[in-house]
C-alpha cells in the first residue's frame, strides 16, 4: 500500500475554478468521514465492553464485526482523499497556504481518530482471545466431568444412554463452532489492525515527501516492534 512516488511534481492546478470546487468537496467529505469514524469507535467501545460478559451474544459480535469492517473501509477511503487533497494546488499563494494548514489539521484529526480505532480493534481482539481461552477450558472441564460421572456410575463411557450421548455431542459441536467463530473474528481483527498500520505508514510517507516534520504532540506511528508482537500473538 505504499504511496511513494504519488506526491511528486505532477500536481493539479486550479484551472477555471475546477479543482477549487473539488478541493471543497473533498475537504468536506474528509471532515464528515473523520466524524463518522469517531462515532463508530464510540459504538464499538460500548460493544467491546460486552464481550465475555452476560451481555455477550451473537448479535453483539455480528454488529461489532460489521461496524469494524465499515470503519476500516471508511479509514482507507479517507486516507486516499487526503492524498488527493494534497495534490490539488491553488494558483493563489495565500489560498495555497490556507489549504496546507487545513490539510494538516484534517490529517492530524484523522490520525487521532485512526489511533482510537486501532486501540478499540486491539481491545476487541484481546477480549475475543480471553473468551476463546475460557471456552476451551470450560469444554475440557465438562468432558472430564462427564467421563468421571460415567465411570463412577459403572456405565461405560461408550455405552451410556443414547439420548445423553447425542445431547452431549450436540453441545460439544455448538461449543466448537462458537470457538471457531471467535477465532475467525480474531484473525480478521489482526489482519485489519495490520491494514490500519499500512494507512499510518502511507500518511507518514506523505508527510515525509511533503517535507513536513511531525511535532512532539502528534500521534506517533505504530513501530515495527508492535507489528512483530501482533504477528507473534497471531502465530
Amino acid at each position: 500500500m505504499s504511496c511513494r512516488g504519488e506526491f511528486g511534481s505532477h500536481r493539479a492546478h486550479d484551472d477555471y475554478g475546477g479543482t477549487s470546487s473539488e478541493y471543497e468537496r473533498l475537504s468536506k467529505q474528509v471532515g464528515n468521514n473523520i466524524q463518522q469514524i469517531s462515532n463508530n469507535v464510540n459504538v464499538m467501545q460500548k460493544m467491546v465492553k460486552k464481550l465475555g460478559t452476560t451481555e455477550d451474544a451473537m448479535q453483539v459480535q455480528d454488529r461489532l464485526q460489521k461496524t469494524e469492517k465499515t470503519t476500516k473501509s471508511l479509514a482507507s477511503e479517507t486516507s486516499s482523499m487526503i492524498k488527493q487533497l494534497s495534490l490539488l494546488e491553488a494558483d493563489d499563494p495565500n489560498e495555497q497556504r490556507q489549504r496546507k494548514v487545513q490539510i494538516s489539521r484534517l490529517r492530524d484529526n484523522f490520525m487521532s481518530a485512526l489511533n482510537d480505532f486501532q486501540n478499540v480493534q486491539r481491545e476487541a481482539a484481546e477480549r475475543e482471545r480471553a473468551c476463546v481461552s475460557r471456552a476451551r477450558a470450560a469444554s475440557h472441564s465438562d468432558n472430564l466431568v462427564n467421563f468421571g460421572q460415567s465411570e463412577s456410575s459403572g456405565i461405560s463411557y461408550d455405552h451410556r444412554n443414547q439420548s445423553t450421548n447425542i445431547q452431549i455431542q450436540q453441545e460439544d459441536e455448538v461449543s466448537v463452532e462458537l470457538i471457531e467463530e471467535r477465532e475467525r473474528a480474531i484473525r480478521q481483527l489482526e489482519s485489519d489492525i495490520m491494514d490500519v498500520n499500512e494507512i499510518f505508514r502511507d500518511l507518514g510517507t506523505m508527510i515525509h515527501e511533503q517535507g513536513e516534520m511531525i511535532g512532539k504532540e502528534s500521534i506517533s506511528f505504530p513501530e515495527p516492534a508492535i507489528l512483530g508482537k501482533e504477528r507473534e500473538v497471531q502465530g
